[in-house]
């Protein structure tokens, strides 16, 4: 059986035809997929790269049994409206040789491949990993402000459609994108289970005296992810004379950032990491900070604070998405509002057995993600997808 993944994520085809992913996407993850099905296309946005890239910071895609086909950008409301019909062609083509469509969504190359299976008569497959409103709602231009509700209407359908439904919240998406089909509620993350020494480890440099790290790992060349909010409670904390540095991991760099921060005078106190090999690396940067932050405005459930909490990092978070449902209400902020996470940071720097007790809490209660569990529920959806189609 051949399956077709549609989703509007930006891959990359170096010169020796090798397909990376910037993040998010890797070998490990498409190959949940191939556990039900013998063979996959991936349908997204493609850039061909040129003869001086890298590949740095970039994870590989190309594995046996997955092809990469280029799809039309629909990013734009010109694209929408004028590459509809193009779109339409190449799926019609496409799920002539395919038995079914997983998309993923937001995402509106996921939507028109909802909408041309239902059409052609194929079964499909949605996974909802988070809301087309949040991530509009904020954009840089107000067409894109304009389109959120919409987005968010047609993700609704889409959903709505589908004949199986994975989301990666237990409710928050849930209640935005209801579905009565078969559906499962798991994370998309991929957590091995730690040594029960990283809680040690934690503890030792709770206990220690040395300069505070807060972190961050996100894609900051969006501002959704709200890197601002964080260096404005950041200039909170430091004029409370907390010795408090950030680092930020992940692609983006610095240059939307630059003006800010130094207009906040914290230039010394802010370092831009860059991608990281997911791995043994992330969860080293994990370990070395004191606090973890996530003060977005748009989240499914976010990865990164599963990650932390796993390593026994103290977390605050904002209540976007999923996120209250891994956090106690006393480290959640309303997104945005960078005065209540500066008051929050401070009572975590401050009080180191605030730091321990929020480091324990986070250990366990990431136990749930690890993968040991989480994989069993995904072959288990799959499987019973794939079934469908036989």
């Amino acid at each position: 059986m051949k399956v077709l993944f549609a989703h509007d994520h930006h891959f990359v085809r170096q010169p020796d035809g090798i397909v990376v992913s910037p993040g998010q996407f890797d070998t490990k993850i498409l190959g949940r997929y191939l556990e039900a099905f013998d063979e996959m296309t991936v349908f997204s946005r493609m850039t061909e790269a040129g003869p001086d890239f890298n590949g740095s910071g970039h994870l590989r895609c190309s594995r046996d049994g997955v092809e990469f086909v280029a799809a039309p950008n629909l990013s734009s409301l010109e694209a929408l409206i004028f590459g509809r019909f193009e779109i339409d062609r190449q799926l019609r083509g496409l799920l002539e040789k395919h038995d079914a469509v997983i998309a993923r969504l937001p995402s509106e190359i996921g939507i028109a491949a909802v909408r041309v299976a239902q059409n052609v008569k194929r079964p499909t497959a949605v996974e909802v990993v988070g809301c087309a409103f949040d991530a509009l709602k904020r954009h840089s231009n107000w067409q894109g402000r304009l389109y959120a509700p919409i987005a968010m209407a047609r993700m609704r359908h889409a959903v709505g459609m589908a004949d199986q439904v994975l989301y990666v919240t237990d409710r928050f998406l849930q209640r935005r994108y209801p579905s009565t089909a078969p559906q499962a509620a798991v994370s998309n993350v991929d957590i091995p289970e730690p040594p029960n020494s990283c809680l040690e480890t934690r503890f030792e440099n709770i206990a220690g005296a040395r300069p505070l790290k807060a972190g961050m790992i996100a894609n900051v060349a969006h501002r959704t992810k709200g890197l601002d909010i964080a260096l404005r409670a950041l200039r909170i904390v430091r004029d409370a004379d907390i010795d408090m540095t950030l680092e930020i991991v992940g692609p983006g760099g610095d240059h939307l950032w630059r003006d800010l921060i130094e207009s906040l005078d914290l230039s010394k106190h802010v370092v831009f990491r860059g991608v990281l090999p997911r791995g043994a690396e992330i969860l080293a940067f994990l370990d070395d900070i004191d606090i973890y932050l996530q003060p977005s405005f748009q989240e499914g459930l976010p990865r990164a604070v599963i990650e932390a909490m796993s390593r026994g990092c103290p977390v605050l978070g904002s209540n976007a998405g999923g996120t209250p449902e891994l956090l106690p209400e006393r480290f959640i902020h309303r997104a945005g509002d960078y005065t209540i996470l500066a008051e929050q940071w401070l009572q975590l720097a401050q009080t180191p057995q605030l730091r321990s007790e929020a480091a324990k809490t986070n250990f366990v209660a990431a136990q749930r993600f690890y993968a040991s569990r989480l994989d069993k529920v995904r072959r288990q959806f799959w499987k019973s997808f794939a079934e469908r189609i036989r």
